[in-house]
């Protein structure tokens, strides 16, 4: 007993980036947190991984969960650690992970616009930036838009990156007015990006449409902030991103006792 209560704690990097005010990185580090404060580890916040960065002089770590990119993924394999991601991109796709259901949300969303009595149903992506969320967006709406006897989504790609500034935003609200216009009304629209959702309602209400009379929209990673703050509000996919991160970091507790996990869950 004695020897177990000395042995040192683990040392856990939760590599998620807070500067991002979004509900995936507080709350899923919030979740891994609390995993780590239950099961007695220390645990680092450090999206970047500074900590394992081949200096002798800095501290390593036992596991690494959070966000991992192409530059984490080398320097994770390169320390030999356990790793879970919480995030999907090239990179990582072989590592052990716990991610979203981003299929199902984009269904479900399909589903709300249909209940809600639309026809016709729009997509706004990011260009280039995430292909493989939006493939998996477009894939779940459409398989309810054509099982229900609708025609597939009309899709279109706008770049969402507002912290460009000024000329960005006047070039995605021009953006976003002709393609309202194109689309024409009534329309169900899920939009991949927060901020793009109220830009868009924005646009519809000086183009005098009606939401959501004329255009439903729905946020994919619903912010509760971003969606009932402003008029109109709007409606938002809410996952638990909580749960995410409190079981990304079990997994990694298993991975670190030795068990065998699936590369992708």
């Amino acid at each position: 007993m004695n020897q177990e209560r000395n042995k040192p704690a683990k040392r856990i990097a939760i590599a998620i980036e807070l500067h991002a005010t979004l509900p995936w990185h507080y709350q899923c580090y919030e979740g891994a947190l609390q995993y780590g404060k239950e099961h007695g580890w220390e645990c680092v916040l450090d999206p970047y991984l500074f900590g394992i960065s081949g200096d002798p002089d800095k501290p390593s770590y036992d596991g690494v969960v959070g966000r991992i990119d192409a530059e984490t993924v080398n320097t994770i394999e390169h320390a030999g650690l356990n790793v879970v991601s919480l995030n999907s991109n090239e990179a990582n796709k072989h590592l052990p992970s716990l991610r979203i259901d981003s299929q199902a949300g984009a269904k479900l969303a399909a589903e709300h616009l249909i209940a809600a009595g639309y026809k016709r149903f729009g997509y706004i992506g990011m260009p280039s930036k995430y292909p493989a969320l939006a493939k998996r967006h477009l894939s779940g709406m459409n398989e309810v838009l054509t099982a229900q006897g609708f025609e597939p989504v009309i899709a279109t790609e706008i770049f969402g990156d507002f912290e460009e500034g000024r000329q960005y935003i006047a070039e995605a609200r021009e953006a976003l007015t002709q393609w309202v216009t194109d689309m024409g009304k009534p329309v169900g629209v899920l939009v991949h990006q927060t901020l793009m959702s109220r830009y868009l309602a924005q646009v519809c209400t000086e183009l005098g449409q009606r939401v959501p009379e004329d255009m439903g929209i729905v946020m994919h990673d619903g912010e509760e902030l971003a969606a009932t703050s402003a008029t109109p509000t709007l409606s938002a996919i809410e996952y638990d991103f909580y749960q995410q991160g409190y079981d990304g970091a079990a997994m990694l507790d298993e991975l670190m006792a030795g068990k065998s996990i699936d590369p992708i869950h």
